[in-house]
């Protein structure tokens, strides 16, 4: 397993600012997880709310929540997606256990809320540090960034040879 990785990532501070550009740590994979180099991220609205202050977030966080990109590095115990794999990263977080993740529904997952609006991995965690300061990654994935990183289920694999 790698070391955390230097990025640079969109990073807002304070509501009704402009996020700046920052370099910040990004911790390896952990076991079940993955890491993937961010080739397009989507603006979306909720980024604007986000940073205007009309949607809450824990902050500072990253934004972004539409991205696309190559695995680089697989954790422990990742067969899919593999090393190499263009994905596009889902907008939900997926624990693949409760029933609807068992029932190919993980866009519907029953622990993906508290994810998605903590702005942090499933277990509470997130995968992005500032020295010593937690950033937070919104909905999970924080994709203006050059690098994310956490659980595999929101990353959908794309066909070879059509772009990421």
């Amino acid at each position: 397993m790698s070391d955390s990785t230097t990025i640079r990532a969109l990073v807002l501070r304070e509501t009704g600012v402009r996020p700046e550009l920052e370099e910040v740590e990004l911790l390896p994979p952990e076991a079940g997880e993955v890491r993937i180099r961010v080739v397009a991220c989507g603006l979306c609205r909720s980024d604007l709310a986000n940073a205007e202050g009309t949607l809450r977030t824990p902050l500072p966080v990253v934004l972004g929540h539409e991205a696309a990109g190559v695995v680089v590095e697989t954790g422990e115990g990742v067969e899919q997606p593999a090393v190499g794999d263009r994905v596009v990263v889902s907008l939900s977080p997926a624990c693949g256990q409760c029933p609807m993740c068992e029932d190919d529904k993980p866009h519907l997952c029953f622990q993906s809320v508290p994810g998605s609006i903590g702005c942090t991995m499933l277990d509470g965690s997130t995968r992005v540090r500032s020295g010593e300061e937690v950033v937070h990654q919104l909905c999970a994935i924080g994709g203006f960034a050059a690098h994310v990183g956490g659980k595999p289920p929101p990353c959908i694999p794309r066909a070879p040879g059509r772009p990421p």
